[in-house]
């Protein structure tokens, strides 16, 4: 068992893409749950999580305080199982995302916190302008 956990805001104009991602994942060893905590949203986005309640092993948690931050101090209290996967609501994932996630923590016991590669999804190609002046390669928060 693993755990996903994503922290929302005013997410509706892309959850519904990610979300629609994480319903073709193939299942982790052990299965997983999706902990999706909403941190205040005024727009449709509890709507579309809740949408997927028959399609996701989805928990939905409300966090009232503004703050990414204590929206995902809130869904860690959910956690289930020793893998923990964080991601946001603007991400599509691949299909076997959390099987390579889970691999590479059974793979690596010493290293505590894995990261992956961030490529956008332009809805159509930008100017050259934003290409040129956005670095390709590794990116840190």
């Amino acid at each position: 068992m693993l755990t996903v956990l994503m922290a929302t805001r005013d997410g509706a104009a892309w959850l519904e893409r990610s979300l629609q991602s994480h319903c073709r994942l193939k299942p982790p060893a052990g299965g997983y749950k999706l902990v999706i905590v909403d941190n205040g949203s005024g727009d449709a986005t509890v709507d579309i999580i809740q949408s997927f309640r028959d399609r996701l092993p989805l928990t939905m948690l409300h966090e009232p305080r503004a703050g990414k931050n204590r929206a995902l101090n809130r869904g860690l209290r959910c956690v289930e199982g020793e893998l923990v996967v964080f991601t946001g609501d603007d991400v599509v994932v691949p299909p076997d995302w959390l099987v390579q996630f889970q691999r590479l923590a059974a793979q690596y016991p010493e290293i505590a916190i894995f990261g992956g590669p961030v490529l956008p999804l332009w809805p159509q190609s930008p100017p050259s302008a934003i290409l040129d002046a956005v670095p390709h390669g590794p990116a840190f928060a």
